[in-house]
């Protein structure tokens, strides 16, 4: 259960939960039905498919890690998260191929990239960060080398495992990243799911990109632990439209997204402390739930909302704003927020906690969360 409550150091248990829940995102595409797809489109999606099977669980954890895997892998599942993803099971199976190019976990492979890969648009190669025009093109890694060739003859050739530096290719753009962490507004599946929460226009991301970083700057000067677990956690952000006020999410659907807007440097660290939380959280509960709501359909008065939230909001909100206090208590100037803050964390825990039946595991998660909430 280590560092579910707070953040800790890198290889606990929300880390191990990280690689477990990569994985399983590799066993639903796997364990997909075949779909309906040309006799170019099945050798493809074959051919990838025994790629990822010789790379063995580590190599898989580590290929189905970035966004937006956890999208492109099906599930039965339905979210209540604002996400819609309209996509048929046809053009999911096709994009399972693009986590192998500039991977660098597998060996070497040649890969025919069949035209309909991008679903008739722009490709992302999350291993490059970059966005490639569709095929046909050959792959072909080598010697720590990816080299992709397209029909018309343009040649791109990158390191495996590095994310392409801010040029451009003939049929390659490299996108944006913060700290490491792909900014993913220009990536189309995920513009689309993303769309409800109205994105920032992409004339304008690139710049609001770099008011982010100033967050993550401070975020590292101020607590180490706490970024070390955003670079870890957060696969991808996604800048929305700046507004009169501050906004943050974090799907399911796209686990390990942060969506926020651009705002100064505390308010953009404490929305990634907050969306982080909320991520280490849900990695855990994609294994166990952890508690069990011995009043089912009960909305509760919430300290952060004006309507009435389920159970699981008010467990989010308690866990999630620990953390905020955490955070505002090692800034200079943030007493205020943190007296606030200690209080509606502490109301909500006091809501929350006689309803709570924890499971085994949970039980542990609960008797943490209560003593850090306490010791406020």
């Amino acid at each position: 259960m280590s560092s579910v409550c707070l953040p800790g150091s890198g290889g606990d248990g929300a880390d191990v939960d990280r690689s477990l829940s990569a994985l399983e995102c590799w066993r639903r595409v796997r364990g997909a039905a075949q779909p309906e797809l040309d006799p170019d489109g099945r050798r493809y999606v074959r051919t990838v498919l025994d790629l990822c099977e010789s790379a063995g669980p580590f190599g898989q954890a580590a290929l189905f890690d970035p966004l937006p895997a956890a999208m492109d892998a099906p599930r039965t599942a339905s979210f209540d998260d604002g996400t819609a993803d309209s996509r048929d099971p046809a053009r999911r199976a096709l994009a399972a191929g693009r986590y192998c190019i500039g991977s660098g976990v597998l060996g070497d492979f040649t890969l025919a990239l069949p035209p309909s890969a991008g679903g008739g648009g722009p490709v992302y190669f999350p291993a490059l960060n970059a966005l490639a025009r569709p095929g046909p093109a050959v792959v072909v890694s080598r010697n720590g080398t990816t080299r992709v060739t397209w029909g018309d003859g343009s040649v791109m050739t990158a390191p495996n495992g590095r994310q392409l530096p801010a040029c451009e290719y003939a049929h390659v753009r490299a996108l944006p990243a913060v700290h490491g962490i792909p900014v993913l507004n220009e990536v189309p599946e995920v513009a689309a799911a993303c769309e409800p929460f109205d994105l920032c226009p992409e004339e304008e991301t690139r710049a609001a990109a770099e008011r982010i970083r100033d967050g993550f700057e401070l975020l590292e000067s101020v607590w180490p632990q706490a970024y070390g677990s955003v670079l870890r956690h957060a696969k991808g952000l996604v800048v929305l439209r700046k507004r009169p006020y501050s906004r943050s999410h974090s799907p399911e659907r796209l686990q390990g997204a942060v969506l926020l807007t651009p705002e100064d440097a505390v308010v953009v660290a404490d929305l990634l402390t907050h969306e982080v939380s909320h991520i280490r959280l849900n990695l855990m509960r994609e294994f166990d739930p952890l508690w069990e709501d011995t009043q089912p359909g009960k909305l509760h008065s919430s300290p952060w909302r004006q309507d009435p939230r389920p159970l699981k909001g008010l467990v989010l909100g308690v866990h999630a704003f620990l953390n905020v206090c955490h955070f505002y208590r090692r800034v200079e100037g943030g007493e205020g927020v943190f007296e606030r803050q200690r209080s509606k964390v502490r109301q909500g825990w006091e809501t929350a906690r006689p309803l709570l039946k924890p499971t085994p595991l949970g039980r542990e998660f609960i008797e943490e969360l209560e003593r850090e909430v306490r010791a406020l």
